[in-house]
């Protein structure tokens, strides 16, 4: 039970035994009054953290009238809410377009700005400052909105429902909540995004928003959204309050289930596929690295190892390597088989474990443990406890011990050699964090022949017209093998303690067979399509198969450091795999040429090598000459362009010099809603496609069509003397600015719409909150009028 508090349903105390509850008066509400208590207060907010042995909770009793539970922290006042959204309060959110965990809007037309207060934990807390909270809950619905931004709508524990009849709140509303300020209906939305993304890391954050399902029963941590203006707007309009997830627990899985049948999967295996079997959604947990699967179906039976290696052929095919002798003995196992096979490659399965985030200290950093290594072909699993022969968190280049290079050797030939293809279920992203975890470990950095399972299994299924069951089947390790093997995984040692040593035999059993089942699949899955692979190494049915063509790959990791490397992280879109340390994944199909390793300068206004190898230009260095922009235009105005701002750009420069070197390409904010060039400022609007939709900031055309509403952010214009703005309104000396305008509606390809003019006005009707509206007016719009294309835009 965390030292916070906390609302949590008595039963749910009772049952975990927690000793030392101390209850709260609960506030009711009848159909003629309400009654209060001033112990209720401590439920608002956290006036007083309780000790460990003491936890607030709502009182437990059922009343026999219609009521709602008491959501624990205060929801901000309506009218101060109010007067920020009409821009009338000196305290103003920031607003964020649901920056900080929502989906970022500036392409329609907006500039954005990044920015996330930090909750306060003060008595006095402002009413709009964020306020942190712990609760359980209900997941009574649940919306993807991109990949990592999840919304989850937010009700009271089952226990508050029963005993009460179908129609459980008040007929004024259906909100669940009630609101302590003043006792009103309302509603909770999670929001998932940016901050459990920060909080838990890239991986497990991930794997945190595809865990959320509609059912289950968590135990949140969270803040008040309430530094938002679309949140505000939620509040004011919806009596829905935000909140931002740091962390969740799942205490009871959903329980609904789905059924497979024999005709939705259109084909047996050898070992037989009895059809019909029930195969439940698992429950998952939020701090794995991959989806925990309760045990399936008590119908299907589980996968062991001596399904896949028998023990009677195979004189012992685990080993524990936590020593010299043992890292030498596998070392000359593996180079003894390639000796005696030249001409062979053989399947390398890899999978890693480490200790479970909720398992250990908050924020602390957790490398990874062990290494499960199969070498299919001399059917044998090396179990490599990298807490006994690695040191972690060492920087690049720290000199090695004996121990650790007696494991460089053997990863060198592991990692390094291209007859040896490694496989794995989401294994790059083992590859990430064990070259995060050991940075000093120069042979994690690099790894060949690499074949993703679950990508290849896929296409396999659409190879075989099951493409309507292939995303399903190949979603995680223990669906491809009910899919596949018609047994199902045990995955409940998944978040078992991996420091513990020595490991038990569970333990062994689950790491095994994780290392295990990767290469028997890839190895079963192949002849169904006939694919093999050749000596290069490369996948397909025939010579130069395109349906397999980069199925194989190389990889390369740099690990960056977030207090050392921030311009890089950001500049490579970095992924943050352990603690502060960062991993750029780069891949290219094995047996090419590797591209440039990505090079960042510290200066961020020079060109860099972008993870793919090519240079990017950034574009505010890029000046775009009068004369040509005049010719570009007579070409441009009125067209469609391209559906993408990359192809409008490329459109715009092209011909620059600078740009028209091979694997040259400009570099901008991909998802800013201006382009900013060294004399120049391109604009992008997105139009709705169908009229009347509503719209927060709407760019609306004006006077005949010759203008069009623009918005831009306070702190990007800066009254005009920011960078941008002063390149939009001219200077001294510049009598004339240069905004190139392109408009789209909907989805569809951009038009250019000429050169225009910005008119900025200081007015009240000119501003919405701390959003200004600009007024571009078109140089070019008599021209523009004979353009279908231009037609179509203003066609509302």
């Amino acid at each position: 039970i965390p030292d916070q508090s906390t609302v949590l349903p008595l039963r749910t105390l009772l049952d975990a035994m927690v000793p030392n509850v101390r209850t709260a008066s609960f506030r009711q509400t009848s159909d003629a009054s309400a009654t209060t208590d001033d112990s209720v207060s401590h439920l608002n907010g956290s006036s007083r953290a309780p000790q460990s042995s003491e936890v607030l909770v709502a009182q437990a009793a059922i009343p026999s009238r219609k009521w709602k539970p008491i959501f624990c922290v205060d929801p901000p006042d309506t009218d101060e809410a109010m007067a920020i959204l009409q821009g009338k309060d000196s305290r103003k959110a920031n607003h964020t377009e649901y920056n900080t965990d929502s989906v970022n809007n500036s392409s329609n037309g907006k500039a954005t700005a990044d920015g996330e207060s930090d909750p306060s934990n003060s008595e006095d807390t402002p009413s709009l400052s964020p306020q942190a909270f712990t609760a359980v809950g209900m997941i009574s619905g649940v919306r993807r909105i991109a990949r990592q931004l999840v919304f989850a709508d937010f009700s009271p524990p089952p226990n508050y429902r029963t005993k009460v009849d179908s129609h459980d709140w008040d007929e004024e509303d259906d909100l669940p909540w009630q609101n302590p300020r003043t006792k009103e209906g309302m509603a909770v939305q999670l929001v998932l995004g940016k901050t459990i993304m920060n909080n838990l890391g890239e991986e497990d954050g991930e794997v945190a928003l595809r865990t959320l399902k509609k059912g289950q029963l968590v135990l949140v941590h969270g803040l008040t959204n309430v530094d938002n203006l679309n949140s505000l707007l939620n509040w004011t309009s919806k009596k829905s309050l935000d909140v931002r997830v740091t962390d969740y627990q799942v205490l009871q899985p959903a329980r609904d289930e789905t059924t497979v049948t024999n005709s939705e999967v259109g084909f047996q295996w050898e070992q037989g596929w009895t059809g019909n079997k029930r195969i439940p959604k698992r429950a998952k947990h939020v701090v794995s690295k991959k989806k925990v699967v309760e045990p399936s179906d008590p119908n299907m039976e589980l996968l062991q190892l001596k399904d896949l290696y028998n023990e009677n052929e195979i004189e012992k095919p685990v080993a524990i390597v936590d020593s010299t002798a043992s890292l030498e003995a596998m070392h000359g196992e593996i180079s003894t088989w390639l000796e005696e096979n030249p001409n062979l490659n053989g399947f390398v399965g890899v999978d890693c474990e480490w200790k479970p985030t909720f398992l250990a200290a908050q924020g602390e950093p957790q490398p990874v443990l062990l290494m499960q290594v199969c070498v299919h072909p001399i059917r044998k699993i090396y179990l490599l406890d990298l807490q006994t022969l690695l040191r972690p968190f060492l920087e690049k280049g720290f000199p090695k011990n004996d121990r650790e290079d007696a494991v460089s050797k053997v990863l060198e030939v592991l990692f390094h050699e291209k007859r040896l293809i490694k496989t794995g279920f989401k294994v790059t992203n083992d590859f990430q964090r064990l070259s995060a975890s050991y940075p000093h470990m120069a042979e994690l950095r690099e790894i060949h022949s690499v074949i993703e399972l679950s990508r290849t299994a896929m296409r396999v299924l659409q190879l075989t017209k099951r493409a309507n069951i292939a995303v399903k089947s190949t979603s995680s390790l223990a669906k491809m093998s009910e899919f596949f093997l018609n047994k199902s995984l045990n995955k409940t040692e998944q978040t078992s303690n991996w420091s513990h040593r020595p490991l038990t035999p569970s333990q062994i059993e689950y790491a095994a067979l994780d290392a295990v089942i990767t290469p028997y699949l890839l190895e079963h899955l192949l002849p169904m399509v006939g694919a093999t692979i050749d000596q290069s190494p490369a996948l397909g049915r025939w010579e130069n198969d395109t349906a397999f063509a980069d199925a194989i790959k190389s990889w390369k990791m740099i690990v960056l450091n977030h207090s050392e490397d921030s311009l890089a992280i950001r500049r490579l879109n970095a992924k943050r795999t352990v603690g502060s340390s960062f991993v750029v994944a780069q891949s290219w199909t094995t047996g090419d040429e590797p591209p440039n390793e990505p090079n960042v300068p510290e200066d961020d206004k020079a060109p860099f090598v972008d993870v793919n190898g090519i240079t990017r230009i950034p574009s505010r260095t890029v000046s775009i000459p009068d004369d040509f922009l005049e010719t570009v235009m007579a070409r441009l105005n009125g067209e469609r362009v391209s559906k993408s701002k990359d192809g409008c750009l490329s459109e715009l420069v092209s011909g620059q010099a600078i740009l028209d070197l091979p694997n040259r390409r400009l570099d901008f904010p991909q998802r800013s809603g201006y382009i900013e060039f060294e004399n120049a400022v391109a604009l992008f609007v997105t139009m709705p496609f169908r009229p009347g939709q509503l719209r927060k900031y709407p760019n609306d055309w004006m006077n005949d069509g010759t203008a069009l509403s623009w918005f831009i952010h306070d702190d990007e214009w800066k009254n005009g003397s920011s960078r941008l703005a002063t390149k939009m309104l001219g200077t001294n000396d510049q009598t004339e600015a240069s905004i190139i305008l392109f408009v789209r509606r909907g989805k569809e390809p951009f038009v250019c719409c000429g050169r225009c003019s910005a008119e900025f006005q200081t007015t009240e009707d000119f501003r919405f909150g701390n959003v200004l509206k600009v007024n571009l007016h078109l140089k070019e719009h008599g021209k523009l009028l004979s353009s279908v294309d231009f037609q179509h835009l203003q066609y509302m």
